[in-house]
């Protein structure tokens, strides 16, 4: 329910930044807006309690993001907090964002290993994924020293798994279905 939601006013608010010709002032906006809400902790809490007023709220938002944002981001906001949706809010930057990528043809790739990675080594990858796949790739690493080694990489629904805990997993479930005569 939350997820359907957050796409209909991402939706709403992509068919006017297409409508205005501005998905990339649009996008760029959002995305930092969405940034300011994932990293600043407090800010998000204030935002969402229950006891600030929507006026308060909206007050605070435009404050922070009315200088930096069109007044189109702004209405969006008054939106959010008037139908009391203001936890929805990461959601639907995400899905507006999202939706923004997928109309540009980005693609984001999620790459899982062991150790970190050099800048060198992600933008091989970026090269070798955007050539398989024919769209332009970004790329968010995630460290899981769980893996062992090599690389896991999910990418527009494809999952690309060259971990030695797969192939190990693998091997041990061949073994368990080998039948001895």
């Amino acid at each position: 329910m939350a997820q359907l939601v957050a796409n209909r006013y991402a939706k709403a608010m992509f068919q006017l930044a297409l409508e205005n010709g501005q998905l990339d002032t649009y996008t760029e906006q959002l995305s930092v807006v969405l940034d300011t809400f994932k990293t600043e902790h407090e800010f998000s809490k204030i935002i969402n309690h229950p006891e600030i007023s929507h006026d308060k709220k909206f007050s605070m938002l435009e404050k922070v993001f009315g200088s930096v944002v069109v007044p189109d981001v702004l209405g969006l906001f008054a939106i959010i907090i008037r139908k009391g949706r203001e936890k929805e809010i990461i959601n639907i930057l995400e899905a507006f964002v999202n939706m923004s990528k997928k109309h540009r043809g980005i693609v984001t790739a999620y790459v899982y290993g062991p150790v970190a990675l050099t800048e060198t080594q992600l933008s091989s990858i970026k090269a070798r994924l955007s050539q398989y796949m024919n769209k332009q790739v970004e790329i968010q690493f995630e460290l899981q020293t769980d893996l062992i080694g090599g690389l896991r990489i999910i990418a527009d629904g494809k999952i690309m798994d060259g971990t030695i805990k797969k192939q190990l997993d693998d091997m041990k479930t061949q073994l368990l279905n080998l039948q001895l005569v």
